[in-house]
């Protein structure tokens, strides 16, 4: 039999080396078939490993492919190939394929198959994608799960649905991420929940996240936290490299900037601020209704209670907010003791190191919630003062609902105000005495608010001034003369009436000269206490 097949070989060898002696001319339709059978012979009578450009197409090559043996293989008239296995492939748009199973290379470039081991394109590497497809027109890559994903610095592991283009990485995937970041320099870690999304663009010197059910938190090389991130929305944050810092973009999102003692934190629909790793914000614009906190968090926690630095405690912590329905305000944070800018009706000069705060607008202050005590320890080296545990809000210590200028002046520590407006609609909060002016009329309500009050100045004449030692009282000035005093409820004399009155009512009913009167004693310490 082999013998046969040889000869029938040699046969058609020799009638084509007669044929090709005729020269051009005599060239004829049955040579050609005869040409074509004996390379279909020989390539049949070979084991079949490699595919070249050339056997696809040879004026448009979609690339080199190793097929194992036993595979399926068509090429169609278009010159794209099908194969139900690739060993390994390198396409025409530069993709390398390793082991992959019904793939698709298309002369144009497009490629799609439904698994392979790994995949890579330039400076992107997938691990084990599952229903992956390419398209080269518009360099978009798109798969529907795979193990990792690596481009530069970014390792993405245990993805869904997830597209690449150019810089923009979008994916769905409920485990948390960590990678280097460049700007600013560290780490970046996201914490998704069920349902997430992940959209991260690294394009044009800057990185920006748009986030669904995820927060954000970048970390310096020392693992402390630079840039913190959360929402119940979707939110998006884009950082830009600048000469002097970065230049942050937020929207629907709850931001925080950190530095060694300080939390800088912002609150809104959308948030525009400058920052640099050393000093923190130094510029930010709020839109309306917005918040920027400023946290200083260092604490001392000791077995013996919790402990805040005497000369610069937590107690200083307070709370820009912004209105709804209000134009955008522009915060100038001081950090080094500068000289106030200049400033619109919309604007703020912020600066603990000047010890002052210059609101102008329509505007809210608050301070945190805490008591400090008198008990102060000595240790490493500073002096601590004692800290009773408060619930961490922020309370209100002034508001204005009018145009004008509110100066705060703080004490060397950033924590009792002396406070002056010119605004005619404002309310002011000492303790729990509230005084509120609106329309020119002047009002007292009951309030809860920490203890930082001293003085608000809302003329050169009316003058209100907290006086705690004593009394507890707010007492009004008119060319520094008292007119009036406003009670807190704290008032030694408004407990001692109340405690005169409830001995009234609970007076024996069978013994009515007791029940009408009054020890003497007691009527002249009130007569005293409230003339």
């Amino acid at each position: 039999m082999k013998k046969s097949v040889e000869l029938v070989l040699l046969l058609l060898l020799l009638s084509y080396l007669v044929i090709a002696e005729e020269g051009p001319g005599g060239y004829s339709e049955e040579a050609g078939g005869l040409n074509q059978k004996l390379s279909d012979a020989i390539a049949a009578s070979q084991p079949t490993n490699l595919v070249t450009s050339n056997d696809i197409a040879p004026s448009t090559a979609s690339g080199d492919f190793e097929i194992p043996a036993g595979s399926s293989v068509t090429v169609n008239n278009k010159g794209d190939l099908t194969s139900s296995y690739l060993t390994s492939a390198t396409t025409k748009s530069g993709l390398t394929i390793k082991d992959a199973s019904d793939a698709t290379i298309s002369k144009n470039g497009d490629v799609a198959f439904a698994s392979a081991e790994q995949l890579i394109l330039n400076d992107v590497t997938i691990i084990n994608p599952k229903n992956f497809q390419y398209n080269h027109e518009k360099q978009l890559i798109s798969f529907n799960s795979a193990d990792r994903l690596t481009k530069s610095l970014i390792v993405l592991t245990s993805l869904k649905e997830t597209t690449l283009q150019s810089s923009v990485i979008t994916t769905n995937t409920e485990q948390k991420q960590v990678f280097k970041s460049t700007i600013p320099e560290g780490v970046v870690e996201i914490s998704p929940k069920k349902d997430s999304q992940i959209i991260i663009d690294l394009s044009n010197n800057k990185a920006k996240y748009s986030l669904k059910k995820a927060s954000l938190t970048i970390k310096n090389n020392q693992q402390k936290p630079l840039l913190t991130a959360d929402s119940a929305e979707t939110q998006t944050i884009e950082i830009t490299q600048t000469d002097d810092g970065y230049i942050t973009r937020a929207e629907n999102s709850i931001i925080t900037i950190s530095t060694n003692q300080i939390d800088e934190r912002f609150i809104g629909s959308e948030t525009l601020f400058e920052w640099n790793v050393e000093n923190g914000v130094t510029k930010a614009i709020l839109q309306s209704p917005g918040t920027y906190r400023y946290t200083y968090k260092e604490l001392q926690i000791d077995r013996n209670g919790i402990y805040a630095r005497a000369d610069k405690s937590f107690a200083q912590s307070y709370e820009i907010q912004r209105p709804q329905n209000q134009q955008p305000y522009t915060l100038f944070i001081d950090k080094k003791g500068s000289p106030q800018p200049a400033l619109d009706t919309n604007s703020a000069y912020l600066s603990l190191p000047n010890h002052l705060l210059i609101l102008n607008g329509i505007i809210n202050y608050n301070r945190i919630n805490f008591d400090l005590k008198t008990i102060q320890r000595f240790m490493g080296g500073t002096w601590w003062m004692e800290v009773l545990p408060a619930d961490g809000s922020f309370l209100p210590i002034v508001e204005t609902n009018a145009d004008g200028t509110t100066s705060i002046s703080l004490d060397n520590n950033n924590v009792k105000a002396n406070i002056s407006t010119t605004s005619n609609d404002y309310t002011a909060y000492f303790d729990d005495v509230a005084i509120k002016n609106n329309n020119q009329e002047l009002t007292r309500q009951w309030a809860t608010a920490p203890f930082i009050l001293d003085t608000l100045t809302v003329s050169p004449t009316l003058l209100f001034k907290n006086i705690p030692n004593d009394s507890w009282t707010v007492t009004q000035f008119i060319n520094a003369l008292p007119v009036a005093e406003f009670h807190s409820k704290q008032d030694d004399r408004k407990k001692l009436f109340e405690k005169t009155i409830n001995n009234y009512k609970e007076a024996q009913c069978d013994n009515l000269n007791t029940k009408l009167s009054i020890d003497y004693e007691i009527v002249k310490q009130l007569i005293e206490a409230f003339t």
